[in-house]
């Protein structure tokens, strides 16, 4: 079964007079479709403008009506990334896109701009059929994008050509830069286990300590080392090795004896 995968989305925040618009752009591509990156083939995917929940003919439109439209069709064929979402989850996404949308002022700072063109599968026969050319303009501000969408919907006008998005500049490495850059996580900050009297690890006999997990493979050790996963309680401990490990690995109480009574 034909599918199509989100794989990343930068929504575009647009002032048009006194409105607030949102240009909704999402990374995605079909499942059964593939490509050569980095000298691996793996599913294709590219940036482009999600129409779907703007009105027809528009290419951008406010907030309230992009949640709206998203709670009315709902999701029946998309994933996130591997999984299909929950209806909360798909409306989080939209909601959350939209909270994070940037302005093209905002994104050009990184070296991103959108592209606009007309698209046509065989140029050739196209200029015969309607006599337009191939026409794009880059746009790097929110007024070029503007002055860009009416002057290539004039040109295209009576020909059934229109105008297409596409995000330029916006390569995985450099998207990383964008969130980095505008919504950077907080650090998180480190406890102090040495400060317990005590704590608990996972021990499995045989093996050793339990030091962390990855997608392919658990990693022990059989001596104590300050990467190991270090747990408050007996119960939490138990709980992790329930939900991610197996009925071997058994809770196992360190006493910190730099820790006076």
């Amino acid at each position: 079964m034909s599918y199509g995968i989100i794989y990343d989305k930068q929504f575009v925040k647009v002032i048009k007079g006194t409105e607030e618009l949102i240009m909704p752009f999402i990374y995605s591509g079909d499942n059964n479709c593939y490509e050569w990156h980095n000298g691996r083939e793996r599913r294709s995917r590219s940036w482009f403008n999600q129409s779907f929940y703007t009105p027809k003919g528009e290419h951008m439109a406010s907030a309230e009506y992009i949640i709206e439209r998203v709670v009315e069709t709902g999701n029946d064929s998309t994933k996130i990334n591997s999984r299909y979402p929950t209806e909360s989850q798909y409306i989080a996404f939209y909601k959350n896109a939209i909270k994070k949308a940037l302005t093209l002022e905002q994104l050009q700072e990184l070296g991103i701009c959108i592209h606009l063109y007309i698209y046509a599968y065989d140029w050739e026969k196209t200029t015969k059929r309607t006599g337009k050319e191939f026409r794009q303009i880059y746009a790097k501000t929110t007024q070029e994008l503007l002055d860009g969408i009416k002057e290539i919907e004039e040109y295209c006008k009576g020909s059934g050509l229109g105008v297409s998005f596409g995000l330029e500049g916006a390569s995985e490495w450099n998207m990383k830069r964008v969130r980095n850059h505008f919504y950077p996580k907080a650090k998180k900050n480190s406890f102090d286990w040495g400060s317990l009297k005590e704590y608990f690890v996972l021990y499995k006999a045989n093996y050793g300590i339990f030091v962390n997990r990855t997608k392919y493979k658990i990693r022990y050790s059989a001596y104590m080392q300050s990467s190991m996963r270090k747990f408050k309680s007996e119960k939490q401990a138990q709980t992790y090795a329930d939900n991610y490990l197996s009925a071997d690995w058994k809770p196992r109480k360190i006493i910190n004896e730099n820790v006076g009574s």
